[in-house]
């Protein structure tokens, strides 16, 4: 994908990778990471992921037991690690703890990665930030779609 440093992930006993969390890259490598994602898994020229597979996670209906609020008019999901914000755009933000984020928002050829640094992985036990950090990102598109 044209990453200008090698990533860090976390792995098990056996040295397999552990799908559910332990990735970490350089800020630049992650908006890399969501150019691949928005090229349709293309990068320098070359399928890297297959196209079929970045769809799918586009191409989702919306959970219809989606726990969490949401606008009414978005139908959001989650697929293969990454959470779709349900719009007719097909946005797709890829979240870490502590806040970092990478929003890919395909129809408006946007990327905006973002790296933060919240005291504890989910807040402070009584806020919890995804909802400004949505915010943030939904104004970042907007400014720029």
């Amino acid at each position: 994908m044209g990453a200008e440093f090698d990533a860090f992930i976390t792995v098990d006993e056996s040295g397999f990778v552990l799908a559910d969390h332990g990735m970490n890259s350089t800020l630049r490598d992650l908006g890399r990471m969501g150019l691949l994602v928005m090229n349709k898994g293309k990068a320098l020229g070359q399928q890297v992921v297959p196209a079929d597979f970045i769809e799918d996670i586009h191409a989702q209906p919306g959970d219809p037991t989606w726990p969490y609020e949401s606008p009414q008019n978005l139908e959001p999901y989650y697929r293969s690690f990454w959470w779709g914000k349900g719009n007719d755009e097909r946005d797709i933000s890829g979240s870490g703890i502590h806040g970092q984020t990478v929003r890919v928002a395909p129809e408006a050829g946007i990327v905006i990665a973002l790296y933060s640094t919240w005291p504890r992985a989910d807040g402070d036990n009584t806020d919890q930030y995804w909802e400004a950090n949505e915010e943030l990102m939904d104004a970042l598109v907007a400014k720029f779609r």
